[in-house]
C-alpha cells in the first residue's frame, strides 16, 4: 500500500518537472520495477546494486545506463542519494571501415 502511494507521488513529481511523457513513463516504470524487486520494502544499497547487476546480464550497457539514471532519480527523490549506482562507461569502437576516402569526398563536393 505504501509502495503504491509512494509511486503515485513520484509520478506526480516527475510530471511536475517538465519532462517529456516518454521520460516520465520510463522513470516511473523503472521505479516500479525496483519496488517490485524489493517487494515493497525499504531498499538497501546492496539490493539496488544487485538489481542493476542482474539487468546487466541481459541488456546492453547503454540500456542499463538509462535504467540506472532512472533508478538513481527515484532514489534521490526518496533522499537516498548514497544508494545511487554509477553508470558503466561505454567504449566507442572507432574504426575506419565506414569512412569515405578523399576521392569520394571530392566527388561529393563536386556533385553539390
Amino acid at each position: 500500500m505504501i509502495q503504491k502511494r509512494r509511486l503515485r507521488k513520484y509520478r506526480e513529481y516527475l510530471e511536475s518537472q517538465s519532462l517529456s511523457p516518454l521520460t516520465v513513463e520510463m522513470y516511473y516504470r523503472e521505479a516500479f520495477c525496483l519496488e517490485t524487486y524489493l517487494k515493497g520494502g525499504k531498499p538497501k544499497k546492496k539490493q539496488v546494486q544487485q538489481f542493476i547487476s542482474e539487468m546487466r546480464e541481459s541488456h546492453k550497457v547503454s540500456t542499463v545506463n538509462g535504467y540506472t539514471v532512472a533508478i538513481n532519480r527515484y532514489l534521490k527523490w526518496m533522499n537516498m542519494n548514497e544508494y545511487c549506482v554509477r553508470t558503466k562507461r561505454v567504449q566507442c569502437n572507432w574504426n575506419l571501415e565506414n569512412v569515405i576516402s578523399i576521392e569520394e569526398y571530392n566527388r561529393l563536393i563536386e556533385y553539390t
